[in-house]
């Protein structure tokens, strides 16, 4: 395997970065009408496809290296805070307290936002429009 190190890249194209934005979004969708049907299972699971996704994004600005190993890595390859920060997510993606986890999920998107609006700039005409609409039914 040692002749194909120099060739491995665990960096995010720019295709699977826009993926990433829409999915992390689309999930939050996903999220609010299953939660708004009372369907707490599902909900758990949306809010696990979208921190996986919002893991990638993070490691895209904080360490693209290893963007593509999403939250396998994020442990050690984030800044200490956005690792308790996924760590409370994770803790309260539950059937019984998944509210909390989807507001944080949704306040370190926000958080973002303005570096992700500056990365993507005019590379796509929706993925902006739609996170930021996502965010405001929860922040």
């Amino acid at each position: 395997m040692g002749k194909f190190i120099p060739a491995q890249n665990l960096e995010l194209s720019n295709e699977e970065f826009i993926d990433a934005v829409d999915d992390a979004a689309f999930f939050l969708l996903q999220y609010k009408k299953a939660s708004g049907r009372g369907n707490d299972l599902w909900s758990v699971k949306m809010l696990q496809n979208s921190v996986e996704n919002l893991a990638k994004i993070l490691l895209h600005r904080y360490f693209p290296e290893r963007a593509q190993l999403g939250l396998k890595t994020a442990n050690r390859s984030l800044p200490d805070e956005l690792v308790a920060e996924i760590i409370f997510i994770q803790n309260h993606a539950t059937s019984a307290s998944h509210t909390k986890a989807v507001k944080k999920i949704a306040c370190l998107l926000d958080e973002e936002y303005a570096w992700i609006e500056l990365h993507l700039k005019d590379q796509t005409v929706y993925t902006l429009p739609f996170l930021k609409k996502i965010l405001k039914e929860f922040t």
